[in-house]
């Protein structure tokens, strides 16, 4: 899965004010599936989704026991302690590449997500510092669809 992802050109991301993170490191991601366009509010496929219908197609088949309508990937993210206040229900992640740390802190227990773990994103998590390169591949319903 490693040598799909880094195959897409994923968007440096630098939080700002616009969205109430400005204690986010710089980081690289992309979302597939379903989204809110931030400027038009209009409700579609990323454009990822649509760049990259063959990486979404390879998505989709990752054994994911939840129903979900959008995915978050992120390159070596390292985020504070935040809650996923635009997701509904439950979300499930997991981590690909060659790192230690950046384990999923939830309810004070960090938790490695290579294996794939299940989660409430309205509970408060975060991650531990990393070393290395880290894929994290979220699985998740937006709220925009409910």
């Amino acid at each position: 899965m490693e040598h799909i992802l880094d195959s897409i050109r994923l968007y440096k991301k630098k939080f700002n004010g616009e969205n109430n993170r400005t204690n986010f490191p710089d980081h690289e991601g992309a979302i597939f599936g379903i989204i809110k366009a931030r400027r038009t509010k209009n409700i579609g496929l990323s454009y990822h989704t649509r760049k990259y219908p063959d990486v979404y197609e390879k998505l989709k088949q990752l054994d994911v026991p939840i129903t979900y309508t959008s995915i978050q990937i992120n390159k070596n993210l390292v985020c504070p302690k935040h809650t996923d206040k635009h997701n509904v229900g439950l979300s499930y992640i997991i981590s690909f590449g060659d790192y230690t740390g950046g384990e999923l802190v939830i309810d004070d227990i960090p938790h490695d997500t290579r294996t794939g773990l299940i989660f409430d994103g309205s509970k408060p998590h975060w991650n531990t510092p990393l070393i290395g390169k880290k894929y994290s591949v979220t699985f998740f319903t937006t709220s925009c669809v409910v």
